[in-house]
């Protein structure tokens, strides 16, 4: 078993057959391919994190809560 935190080391190695992934979409390319599995949802938590004494700027407010949206709707 082999574990590295780095995308692209991880796409390699997927890539030359030592094993298979679960990575982002903008990674796929000809020298990966994807694999179907059915019945299987695959998720994660995220959070907002902000710096206590400053105000989130105009452009990360509504980013925020674009966000907020799209969880609400079920799109993320």
């Amino acid at each position: 078993s082999m574990s590295t935190n780095y995308l692209e080391t991880i796409h390699m190695m997927v890539a030359i057959g030592l094993g298979w992934s679960v990575l982002p979409a903008s990674m796929l390319d000809e020298q990966v391919c994807v694999l179907q599995v059915p019945n299987v949802t695959i998720g994660r938590q995220l959070g907002v994190v902000t710096h206590p004494s400053r105000s989130p700027s105009n452009a990360a407010r509504c980013f925020v809560e674009l966000l907020r949206k799209q969880t609400r709707d079920g799109q993320a």
